[in-house]
């Protein structure tokens, strides 16, 4: 970690090719098709390259205030934004697995942004 930046994850680790800057794509360009298939309308996005790209800016942020990273037992990360309720999930590669915003109303379910992204966390 540096200056509270956390991105260790995000350098190369595995076998999939390091992507900008040394960052790391989704885990497939099926996974990623899937995901801005799933998740484009939550963003201001018109394609799947800026899906990914916002997704990599989110991941480069310093983890502080409202930003919150833990990791789960299997090793993947969880990046939580309790403002923006955005939630990105790599895997123990620091490929990208998931990234999309969670409803405020799945928030409030789980009793407030502190325990969802500890439930998040411990899946």
């Amino acid at each position: 970690m540096e200056d509270g930046l956390v991105l260790p994850n995000r350098f190369y680790q595995g076998n999939i090719p390091p992507q900008k800057g040394g960052l790391l794509p989704f885990k497939s360009q099926l996974s990623l098709a899937d995901h801005y298939k799933r998740h484009k309308s939550s963003f201001p996005v018109s394609t799947a390259a800026e899906y990914e790209a916002l997704c990599e800016a989110f991941l480069a942020k310093k983890v502080q205030g409202p930003l919150m990273e833990g990791k789960r037992r299997s090793g993947y990360t969880v990046r939580f934004d309790s403002t923006t309720l955005e939630i990105c999930i790599t895997d123990p590669s620091g490929a990208i697995r998931t990234y999309y915003k969670v409803s405020a109303g799945l928030v409030k379910k789980w009793g407030g942004v502190e325990p969802y992204f500890k439930g998040e966390c411990e899946r």
